[in-house]
């Protein structure tokens, strides 16, 4: 590589003025003073992360690893085996040498403020001419600062990280960081172990990132010709597999337990022309000309963003009908991104050539700057209403006075969801409850996580005066309390915030609830009906469901138990299903039996079981101790069945019974055959295939930084100084 001139030094001293520029435009409309304010972040689903990071944190500190059990939300759920570490890793380091509330949202804003120089770096590496990356860097502006109008939860926009999208925007950088340094090297024909460490880092910050990376690499070895095309297909598919085995640890439990996720949401409807900003018209020329120049001049990065902007387009539209996790919304900011992007590089080629490229590129910038300005952003007041924090919140004291005094107090907590709840900083704020204090909750957020997500809605259905958005699986309920009431006890939920008057007004006429206290127009009650313990002897024995071999281990059995738990009128009546031989159950089902069971419950005839129960022994439980990762307890009534009201997950473990079945709604039963019984968060086949597999690939990455140690291309940055 030849050494820089000063030409270079002058356009690159430029270049960083540009990039300091955009970044202190940012800072504008995003003030760091409240980000380092020692607070905590609200706003939106934004409460729900600090419980991401925090447990996380707890997770570390007692050697449980990155993937653990969390028994904060949904009656409890695999954290991180169905959503990203990355971001809250980082979070959790970082809290070493800043309060922890600072480093929540430093972290939180850092996709914001790096995209901009990620875009300029990403060009750096692909090699494209000045001033190619600068303008990229500028045109990122436009993806961030979207009109707040339709885009919010949609993704890398400032609105959808202050809504709570963290780990998507934390993970857009990377996205550009991995591309283009994947593209150098299958034009270099020689993989990299940086451009493998960015594709892990990319795995554990977002799945959407990851996936439209990824296709959108499946079409540059094409460009190249034929005679690159088996170099370059070489160079992806090592670097691919090499990435993927060290993501084994993750990757492989992740497609084992895929029966355990939640598909959540459907597509929005949305009108994707009408839905782009303003100034998508004046970006389609630059983009074609981008293109043109692209393909006669032999650049590829063009048509790898035209590609992009092809397969998300189609995603957009098709991508549900193949996936049910590809709601169209979530594609929308790669579409956005690649049409920008283009333009940019189509602004940048036509200009290469120019002697006036600063005067172009200065003012293309203040163009961008001026159109986000004369938009109305209350980008700083969203910041300032997320930062300031749930203590600079007018209500705060409702939190003050209800929920914090409820540290260390048996069950669980609920509340309604209603819409003042967000004067408190957002409508999902008791959700920090288990962050805060350390009670559960049973609503809670990443609902693809927890199957007792479907529970928990359904719920809140009964409660409130409106149902949330639900996971597809979850049909909308109605107000009903006397059945909210009785799955509130099924779930252990022993504390209750009600805002909304029916709600309050069904809880006081109810016996089973009475009013502790009250804070404003909150009321806080707890449930008289039980002590708040999770392992309970049923009154009705569980009945047997047989279903397919292997039906567990798929999860197969969780539709089923949602339909139970919307037969509201059999909600006394528990059954377990299993898939093999069980002696310790009675009475059995098959699967159409117990579907026929449900018919006739939603029907509003009399159950068929008629009033057959099995008598509650005259001692039961005599003690129990819950944990995060174990849950012990003595009981004196051996052979019975007894529930506990912790979700079932296949990696829990069993000592002092035969096994767990997973039982209506969603929780786990045994059959103790000792006085003392142990259940404990352990590790799967698939848990222990891919840790080893890590391993080796580790194994495998040190042994090629080391064959290739003299040589040193493969930490090559590739950034051009052309």
């Amino acid at each position: 590589m030849s050494n820089p001139t000063d030409q270079d030094r002058i356009q690159t001293a430029f270049e960083l003025l540009i990039l300091i520029v955009l970044a202190a435009y940012t800072a504008h409309l995003m003030p760091p003073a409240y980000l380092l304010m020692d607070t905590t972040a609200v706003g939106g689903d934004t409460p729900a992360h600090n419980y991401l990071a925090s447990q996380l944190k707890q997770m570390l500190a007692s050697g449980q690893g990155v993937v653990g059990w969390a028994d904060g939300w949904w009656c409890g759920f695999p954290l991180f085996q169905y959503y990203f570490c990355l971001p809250y890793l980082l979070i959790v380091l970082l809290d070493l040498i800043l309060p922890f509330n600072v480093a929540f949202k430093l972290v939180s804003v850092s996709g914001t403020y790096l995209l901009p120089a990620a875009a300029y770096a990403a060009m750096r590496i692909h090699r494209m001419p000045r001033p190619v990356p600068i303008l990229n860097a500028a045109g990122m502006m436009l993806v961030l600062f979207v009109p707040d109008s339709i885009h919010t939860m949609w993704g890398v926009n400032v609105y959808s990280n202050l809504t709570g999208m963290i780990a998507n925007s934390f993970s857009f950088p990377l996205m550009l960081l991995f591309i283009a340094s994947a593209c150098r090297d299958m034009d270099d024909g020689a993989p990299r172990v940086r451009t493998v460490g960015l594709l892990v880092l990319l795995l554990s910050s977002h799945f959407f990132t990851s996936v439209v990376a990824v296709l959108s690499l499946a079409s540059y070895p094409l460009l190249g010709g034929r005679r690159q095309l088996r170099p370059a297909l070489r160079v992806l598919i090592i670097e691919g597999a090499i990435a993927a085995a060290v993501m084994g640890w993750w990757l492989i439990p992740l497609v084992a337990k895929n029966g355990y996720a939640v598909m959540f949401g459907s597509n929005w409807d949305v009108d994707l022309l009408a839905s782009l900003p303003r100034e998508a018209p004046w970006l389609l020329v630059p983009a074609a000309i981008g293109l043109v120049l692209g393909i006669r001049q032999g650049i590829r990065p063009p048509a790898l963003l035209f590609w992009m902007l092809f397969v998300s387009t189609l995603l957009f539209y098709v991508g549900y009908e193949i996936y049910p996790v590809f709601v169209n919304v979530r594609l929308w900011p790669f579409v956005w991104y690649a049409l920008v992007a283009l333009a940019a590089t189509g602004l940048g080629l036509i200009a290469c050539r120019m002697r006036a490229r600063p005067l172009l590129v200065t003012a293309v910038l203040l163009t961008i700057l001026i159109s986000i300005d004369t938009t109305y952003h209350p980008i700083t007041f969203w910041t300032r209403w997320n930062y300031e924090g749930l203590e600079n919140k007018r209500n705060y004291g409702v939190v003050r006075d209800l929920l914090l005094p409820l540290r260390g107090t048996p069950g669980r907590l609920a509340n309604d969801l209603h819409p003042h709840n967000d004067s408190l900083g957002s409508t999902r704020v008791f959700e920090l409850a288990p962050h805060l204090i350390g009670k559960p909750i049973i609503e809670g957020g990443i609902v693809n996580s927890a199957i007792g997500s479907l529970f928990a809605y359904h719920v809140q259905c009964e409660d409130s005066d409106a149902c949330a958005g639900l996971p597809t699986l979850v049909p909308h309920g109605q107000f009903n309390f006397e059945h909210a009431s009785r799955h509130l006890t099924m779930l252990n939920v022993k504390h209750f915030i009600a805002r909304s008057t029916r709600t309050q007004a069904s809880m006081r006429a109810s016996p089973d609830w009475f009013l502790l206290d009250q804070s404003r127009e909150w009321q806080l009650f707890e449930n008289t009906s039980h002590d708040g313990r999770y392992v309970r002897i049923p009154a009705l024995r569980p009945i047997g469901v047989r279903l397919d071999r292997g039906a567990i281990r798929r999860g197969t059995w969780i539709p089923r138990a949602m339909d139970w738990m919307t037969a509201g009128a059999g909600m006394d009546q528990p059954f377990a299903f299993h898939d093999a031989v069980s002696p310790e159950m009675g009475t059995t089902f098959s699967a159409s039996e117990f579907d026929d069971w449900v018919t006739i419950i939603n029907s509003g005839r009399d159950n068929p079981l008629g009033a057959a129960t099995n008598i509650r022994p005259p001692a039961g439980i005599l003690s129990e101790k819950i944990t995060a990762r174990r849950i012990q307890f003595t009981t004196a009534a051996i052979g019975a069945p007894h529930i506990i009201a912790v979700s079932y997950f296949p990696n829990w473990k069993v000592r002092g019974a035969e096994r767990i079945y997973p039982v209506t709604p969603g929780f786990m039963l045994v059959y103790p055959n000792e006085s003392k019984v142990e259940l404990y968060y352990g590790r799967t086949t698939a848990d222990m295939a891919g840790v080893a597999v890590s391993l080796i690939a580790l194994m495998a990455v040190a042994g090629f930084v080391r064959a290739r140690k003299t040589r040193g291309d493969f930490l090559d940055s590739g950034a051009s100084h052309g």
